[in-house]
């Protein structure tokens, strides 16, 4: 699996790049990967925000997606209501 960044320039009158992938994750056309659980991701609070965003307001492939709530149980157990 190939993983990168896409920045372009701004065209906003901004001087700076964008984040190609935010704009992504924003729409709901793909989900935030981490390929370990101990990577790096310079702007995960960000991605994770605009993922969470999308899937409340069901975007692209979060447009089908049930939320249940998950119960643990004493013993670590965890099962949807």
């Amino acid at each position: 699996r190939l993983l990168a960044f896409i920045w372009v320039p701004a065209d906003n009158g901004q001087k700076g790049y964008i984040c190609v992938n935010e704009g992504i994750v924003a729409e709901g056309l793909a989900r935030v990967y981490l390929p370990r659980k101990d990577s790096k991701l310079h702007n995960l609070d960000k991605m994770l925000a605009l993922q969470n965003d999308a899937r409340i307001a069901q975007r692209g492939l979060w447009s089908t997606f049930t939320d249940y709530d998950v119960v643990a149980t004493a013993n670590g157990s965890a099962f949807h209501k």
